[in-house]
């Protein structure tokens, strides 16, 4: 019996993650007025000629492919709240949001100036002129930030040694529960 549930156990743990490694992604962002993004499986390999669907409220409002790369592009959309939809057919799909504060603000609705104020504003040692609109900063640091997101999520798509170690030990405390259900029973 021991047997046959250690044998039952190997064959799950290595069917599981052929499954696994087919699990498709999506990564999205907002450049200026357009939303870029790219669909990947797990294994790294990008998800070529897909379709990706722009939902708003869960209704379609725009469609395309996404190239060999995987990569894809929505041009000239107002700031909002959206879902991209990739599929890459055989049941390959994968969703991402993005929501209306990833778009940048007007440049015009607000500048921001700088300016030296306290002990140092008396003292004209050195004058910076740094006049900069929240827009502009926002969009540098989104462009700033967009390796670490794209890091992140491969990371969180990765499996990795404590996630196949704790499913084998559910697997085994499952496996001892029904064992001294078994036990008490008789």
């Amino acid at each position: 019996m021991a047997g046959l549930a250690l044998l039952s156990v190997s064959l799950l743990a290595v069917s599981s993650t052929s499954a696994y490694a087919h699990r498709m992604k999506a990564f999205s962002w907002v450049e200026g007025e357009a939303i870029e993004g790219e669909a990947y499986f797990t294994n790294g390999q990008m998800a070529a000629d897909s379709t990706v669907e722009l939902l708003v409220d869960q209704k379609v409002v725009a469609t395309t492919q996404s190239d060999e790369e995987g990569q894809f592009r929505f041009e000239a959309l107002a700031a909002g709240d959206y879902q991209i939809r990739t599929d890459a057919g055989q049941g390959h799909v994968a969703t991402y949001y993005i929501s209306a504060s990833e778009f940048s603000v007007d440049e015009s609705d607000m500048d921001i100036v700088v300016e030296p104020s306290g002990p140092e504003a008396s003292q004209s040692q050195k004058t910076v002129d740094s006049t900069l609109s929240k827009a502009q900063v926002e969009q540098a640091v989104a462009k700033a930030i967009r390796p670490l997101r794209e890091q992140l999520d491969q990371y969180e798509a990765k499996v990795r040694l404590h996630d196949i170690l704790g499913g084998i030990g559910y697997i085994f405390g499952l496996f001892g529960l029904f064992v001294l259900y078994r036990s008490r029973r008789q």
